[in-house]
């Protein structure tokens, strides 16, 4: 008996993969083309959670660019559809494309996004619909003073 799966990451696009529940093997079926671009090439986001003033954490992921020598790269903040979605660090053709021209990434998941719970995505019902807005204004305070980003060049 097998079980095939998809499976991607944020540095391995998506592929067909089979499990073997005989002897536990797995094996990549499908060889999804990166167009000549090798795969040491893509970013690993890290984690990051930043805090609101009314104490809410939001989880987002930052990319940075590999070739980052110092000079703080522009960002762009990468919001996902929703209300209802999340970010995941998936694979994303657009982030890697910016990330390997030196632009950092920063993609909130802000309240309203699923995943988190039911009380995480009622948080900003009716009228509180400008919570999650206000929620990238405090994305945009936290990478201002994280050091790490050019905090005149961030863009939504």
């Amino acid at each position: 008996m097998m079980l095939a799966f998809t499976f991607s990451g944020s540095r391995f696009n998506f592929d067909i993969w089979i499990y073997r529940y005989r002897d536990g093997s797995v094996y990549r079926l499908t060889k999804s083309d990166r167009g000549g671009i090798p795969q040491s090439a893509f970013a690993e986001p890290e984690l990051i959670r930043f805090q609101r003033f009314d104490g809410l954490s939001i989880l987002a992921f930052l990319y940075l660019p590999r070739t980052w020598t110092g000079e703080k790269p522009p960002v762009g903040m990468y919001i996902h559809r929703g209300p209802e979605s999340q970010f995941r660090a998936s694979f994303n053709e657009v982030i890697h494309y910016l990330v390997n021209h030196g632009y950092a990434v920063f993609s909130p998941n802000v309240r309203r996004s699923a995943g988190y719970g039911k009380t995480y995505v009622h948080l900003d019902d009716t009228y509180r619909r400008m919570d999650s807005v206000e929620d990238l204004i405090y994305a945009q305070k936290w990478l201002s003073s994280c050091g790490r980003v050019d905090p005149n060049r961030i863009a939504l």
